[in-house]
């Protein structure tokens, strides 16, 4: 048993009492601390700090805050994070005569029939140490405790604060995971369960069925009309390639000889459907390119990243035959999906399948899986904050992987207000995998008026209206030349005292004309060569940008074909440095693969900025 007794401050009087499988008490003023201050009470953090029981002792474990770690002192100094403190200890917080409480735990019990050990030498902080010396011996007391003990002092705190840091640190992801929990529990409390049941009924299988009678299952849709479902553009594009997005539905005519697209409906006896039509949202095809034109990018500290987006994946699927009567599930009103807001609790049933057990048996009876979640965050599709009108990605916690691809999602009105289309993934034993759950737990679905509009015909034209938007967002950043230009500039600096200065600027293009067979690997190919004017004994980097990110690599040669330099592992900005033996005419070879390509070759020079 721990008691936590309020001296002074507005919890003056109060006592709380904690049993001892309670390891981590949290104090601040958030609302989910196990001690909580009010909101005006400034001197104390949003989360101020944690006792942290730890085997046989109790430690704090300080937070920082804006400005740094959170000011707390024990038994009147100044303490630090780790550090080990007594029963009967006396806190202040925030300054020295801040609010105050004093904190009183049980000794541990021992096993029966065994000797208690007897009290141990205790080893104070080395910095409050060094204090307590200051105060009553002054700097020679210092010098002493430094000599002969002060490496075993801090060898001792170190290895207390380390102990101390991981326990909180799994008490933290501990309390993540039962928050989260909580959620989903809240969730499911919250959706009736005739919503649930009708979720599970609407939500079909979306599978492929080889000449040789072979199944591969690929994704979920959800029914929506008498011999219609919805799903993933990426789902139904299972029809045809991407070309232009097909604006009503087209035949599912693109198909191997023998092979078929099905959709399974849930169940021990569930009736199979095949696929005849097909459409895909407009901008699913139209956006990505729209955005890769415009080359957004941001520089980080990390290097250079280019902005992604994640919109329009919805798509449709018609069926050779009409659904039983009232299976359909309803599409929100944007009068609710405008209304959407962090923390509405969803539910969603589809079939992953990823790296998920015996999955292969979903193609001879198909179970829907259901699961449960909150929204975390509302975007636009470019993941920036926006007005609820353009919220387009809904950012949520529901657990997915492949096959969860075009999942409906409700709330609690049973109205679909999203389709599941991507999750993060994270590292597992073997690397960074798809299906291993990214402990950030972030996921994405799709606004389900996307859906609406392509059902009702109006997609391309709804789309049109929100390039105006597009437009005014992508003009926020930078354009990614300039942005891995910089980065690559700084990385080939060939020393502090230098400063690139640009020589000159071209612009190529690989067309069909310049398609060659490569004689390693047989696969066809695009080469250009541009001619380079260049200086004996001049340091030069020449950097490439190709557009649409565009696989290239590029070689330095000379007269006789002979390569001097290259990059062939850069994607779409490789770039060399080139000392020139002699001056005069140079060949510079790009390669890329077999499409249009267009892109832009600098040549800098180093000027010393001491000249």
């Amino acid at each position: 048993m721990i008691t936590i007794s309020h001296k002074s401050g507005p919890l003056a009087g109060e006592t709380r009492k904690f049993d001892d499988d309670k390891t981590t008490i949290e104090i601040g003023r958030e609302t989910d601390c196990d001690i909580v201050y009010p909101e005006d009470e400034a001197l104390v953090g949003r989360k101020h700090l944690a006792l942290v029981g730890q085997l046989k002792d109790w430690v704090v474990h300080i937070h920082e805050g804006p400005r740094g770690p959170h000011f707390v002192s024990i038994d009147g100094v100044p303490a630090e994070s780790g550090q080990i403190f007594k029963s009967g200890a006396v806190f202040h917080l925030g300054r020295k005569d801040g609010p105050s409480f004093s904190v009183n735990f049980d000794q541990p019990k021992f096993a029966e029939g065994m000797a208690a050990t007897i009290a141990q030498a205790h080893v104070t902080p080395t910095r409050v140490l060094y204090r307590r010396l200051a105060l009553v011996g002054g700097v020679v007391a210092v010098a002493i405790i430094l000599v002969l003990g002060g490496w075993i002092a801090k060898y001792l705190n170190d290895q207390q604060r380390t102990a101390a840091a991981f326990a909180s640190l799994a008490q933290d992801q501990e309390n993540a995971k039962n928050a989260l929990a909580h959620l989903r529990t809240n969730a499911a409390a919250t959706i009736d369960q005739k919503i649930i049941d009708h979720l599970i009924n609407a939500t079909f299988l979306v599978y492929k069925q080889d000449a040789q009678g072979r199944q591969f299952a690929d994704g979920t849709a959800w029914v929506i009309g008498p011999d219609v479902l919805a799903t993933n553009a990426h789902i139904s594009a299972l029809c045809s390639e991407f070309t232009e997005a097909d604006k009503q539905l087209a035949s599912c005519d693109d198909l191997s000889p023998g092979e078929k697209l099905l959709v399974k409906a849930p169940g021990p006896n569930g009736a199979v459907y095949e696929v005849i039509g097909h459409s895909y949202h407009p901008g699913y095809v139209a956006f990505p390119r729209y955005v890769l034109a415009k080359d957004p990018a941001i520089a980080t500290t990390g290097g250079p990243t280019q902005v992604g987006s994640d919109g329009y994946d919805v798509g449709l699927l018609k069926v050779n035959a009409n659904f039983p009567p009232d299976l359909a599930l309803q599409v929100a009103s944007k009068e609710e999906l405008m209304a959407l807001t962090p923390g509405t609790p969803l539910a969603s049933a589809g079939y992953p399948s990823e790296n998920i057990y015996n999955s292969d048996v979903l193609t001879v009876a198909a179970t829907p899986q259901i699961h449960y979640g909150n929204i975390s965050a509302l975007t636009d599709s470019l993941f920036l904050p926006t007005d609820p009108a353009h919220n387009f990605l809904i950012q949520h916690s529901v657990p997915m992987t492949g096959g969860s691809s075009g999942s409906p999602v409700v709330s609690v009105s049973g109205h679909v207000i999203g389709l599941l289309n991507s999750a993060n993934f994270g590292p597992a034993a073997s690397g960074w995998v798809r299906g291993a759950p990214s402990g950030a737990e972030i996921n994405y679905a799709q606004r389900a008026d996307f859906v609406a509009d392509l059902l009702a015909g109006r997609a391309d034209s709804v789309f049109q209206s929100d390039m105006t938007y597009w437009a005014h967002q992508v003009a926020d950043f930078q354009h990614g030349i300039d942005v891995m230009g910089a980065w690559v500039l700084d990385r080939s600096k060939p020393n502090s005292g230098v400063t690139p200065q640009l020589a000159s600027e071209t612009h190529g293009k690989l067309t069909s004309d310049e398609m060659r067979i490569d004689p390693n690997t047989k696969q066809k190919i695009r080469i250009n060569v541009e001619t380079l004017k260049l200086t004996a004994n001049t340091s030069y980097l020449i950097f490439v940008y190709a557009d649409d990110d565009a696989n290239v690599k590029i070689y330095m040669k000379d007269a006789n074909n002979n390569t001097l330099a290259d990059n062939t592992n850069s994607g779409w900005y490789p770039s060399v440095s080139f000392v020139p033996p002699t001056t005069g005419d140079w060949s510079l070879v790009v390669v890329g693969p077999d499409d249009d390509t267009t892109y832009t070759t600098r040549v800098y020079t180093w000027k010393s900025t001491g000249s």
